[in-house]
């Protein structure tokens, strides 16, 4: 005997309420990423996005001065998550190249940051000129979150670096709610002119000849 018409529509809304309820996690990787620096030879192509800071700042405090610093800047195209959607979980993943000359420790007190970014940027049209225009947002309001590797590499093998972007006093939901992209700055405290070491982070871009090295976005969302 089967169910009575009335219940069985009723099983199948709820079924379907849950659904549209249900988390939906995505793994977006960049549309667009540059090395910001000036005397970087092929930002757009490079296979490796390069950061570090200068004299305990991560960004420099005139935007059009930036010899001294050198940051990432990375794109996702969001247009895969509805306006409505609300963000519950979002994390950036890097892969730092193996063997890095820094320990641990240096990078814990010096950590790899995710901030907002001032100004639109593509790699296409990309010149070193447009870095005064299109820079990270100073100060606290402007990270999104931070991150450093667990261990190092001993094994010759990446390394990757988790942030979660919805732990600073930035706002990462607002940015992207309705948003049609999301651009990030990568920036950091780590300064190689210290210890006189090269002591950059050095992490793939999306030009990585391995897929799984090339960054992330990792957004889990509600309608």
């Amino acid at each position: 005997m089967g169910l009575p018409h009335c219940r069985y529509d009723a099983i199948v809304l709820s079924v379907l309420a849950a659904l549209m309820l249900a988390p939906t996690t995505l793994t977006l990787t960049p549309s667009d990423d540059v090395w910001v620096y000036e005397h970087a030879s092929d930002p757009a192509k490079d296979a490796y996005l390069r950061v570090w800071g200068n004299s305990g700042k991560a960004v420099s405090d005139d935007p059009a001065d930036t010899g001294q610093f050198a940051y990432g800047y990375l794109r996702w195209d969001l247009s895969a998550i509805p306006t409505s959607a609300k963000i519950t979980s979002a994390k950036l993943i890097v892969n730092q190249v193996a063997d890095p000359d820094y320990t641990v420790d240096e990078s814990k007190a010096n950590p790899l940051e995710a901030r907002a970014l001032s100004g639109e940027f593509d790699e296409k049209s990309w010149t070193f000129s447009v870095a005064a225009k299109v820079f990270p947002k100073a100060g606290p309001e402007g990270l999104f979150g931070s991150g450093y590797p667990k261990q190092l590499s001993k094994d010759g093998h990446s390394v990757p670096i988790t942030i979660d972007l919805l732990s600073g006093k930035g706002s990462f939901g607002t940015a992207v709610s309705g948003a049609k992209s999301i651009s990030l700055a990568l920036t950091s405290t780590l300064d190689p002119a210290v210890g006189g070491r090269t002591s950059v982070y050095k992490v793939f871009s999306k030009d990585a000849e391995k897929a799984e090295n090339r960054p992330v976005l990792v957004l889990t969302y509600e309608n």
